[in-house]
């Protein structure tokens, strides 16, 4: 694929990317990979949350923990 890099004096330079299949690409490990949250701590406080109309750290920054604290019945706000 060809993409145009700058125009310089009314001169369009080219570069030439390298196109990657999707065969290439690797799959993440195991062990970095978010679980989905369960469980009845981390239900009760969602519920909380939703309720209350609370802003939690925790999703304003989208912290991939906040399964793992939630589940523990923790919450920053």
């Amino acid at each position: 694929m060809i993409q145009p890099l700058l125009q310089d004096a009314g001169i369009k330079k080219m570069i030439e990317l390298p196109v990657i299949s999707s065969e290439v690409k690797k799959r993440k490990p195991d062990w970095l990979r978010v679980k989905l949250p369960v469980g009845p701590e981390y239900a009760k406080v969602r519920k909380l949350v939703d309720e209350n109309k609370l802003h939690t750290i925790c999703e304003s920054g989208n912290c991939p923990n906040m399964g793992e604290c939630w589940g523990a019945g923790t919450a920053t706000l």
